[in-house]
C-alpha cells in the first residue's frame, strides 16, 4: 500500500515539473491516476435490515394421537397392582380407560404423558377372571378424540 502511494506521489512531481518547465503560460493538465485506488464507499439506498428470520409457520394439529399405549403386567391377578401408561400428543387434555360400565381416569404427568395405576382386590369371584379389552380414548381441549383397545387377563 505504501508502494502504490509513494509511486502516485512521483507521478504528480513529474506531471507538476513537466507544466512548469514547459514555458510561461502553457499549462499541461493531464489526469492523475492512482494505481490499486479503490472506489469511494457509495452507499446503497436501502438501508440493510439485520432482523431474524421468521420463525417457520406452526404446522396445523392433526388431532390427538397416541404414540404409545402399555399396561403392565400383561396377566393380573387378585391382590396385584396394574398400571398404565399412555405417551400422546401434547395437545391432549385427558386420557380415559373404559370397561365394561367402569371408567378410570389417567393422571396427567406432563403434557402429553399420563399414567393409571390401582389394585386388583384380593376377593374377586372366579366368573370375574378371563381376558378384558379396555378401550383407551385420549382426548384434546377441542373435543377430538382418538380411541385405543389394550388388553389385560385376570386370572
Amino acid at each position: 500500500m505504501a508502494l502504490g502511494f509513494a509511486a502516485s506521489l512521483a507521478a504528480c512531481a513529474r506531471t507538476d515539473r513537466s507544466a512548469s518547465t514547459s514555458g510561461p503560460g502553457t499549462a499541461v493538465s493531464a489526469p492523475v491516476q492512482v494505481p490499486n485506488a479503490k472506489p469511494a464507499f457509495v452507499p446503497s439506498a436501502a438501508p440493510v435490515a439485520s432482523e431474524r428470520p421468521a420463525p417457520p409457520a406452526p404446522t396445523p394439529s392433526a388431532g390427538p394421537r397416541f404414540y404409545a399405549l402399555s399396561a403392565a403386567p400383561a396377566v393380573v391377578h387378585a391382590g396385584e397392582s396394574v398400571s398404565f401408561a399412555a405417551r400422546t400428543s401434547p395437545d391432549v387434555a385427558t386420557v380415559i380407560a373404559s370397561v365394561s360400565a367402569y371408567k378410570l381416569n389417567f393422571a396427567r404427568v406432563a403434557p402429553g404423558r399420563f399414567s393409571l395405576a390401582f389394585a386388583i382386590p384380593p376377593n374377586v369371584p372366579f366368573f370375574f377372571h378371563g381376558t378384558y379389552q379396555l378401550n383407551v380414548t385420549a382426548r384434546a381441549l377441542d373435543g377430538s378424540s382418538v380411541s385405543r383397545a389394550v388388553t389385560i387377563t385376570f386370572e
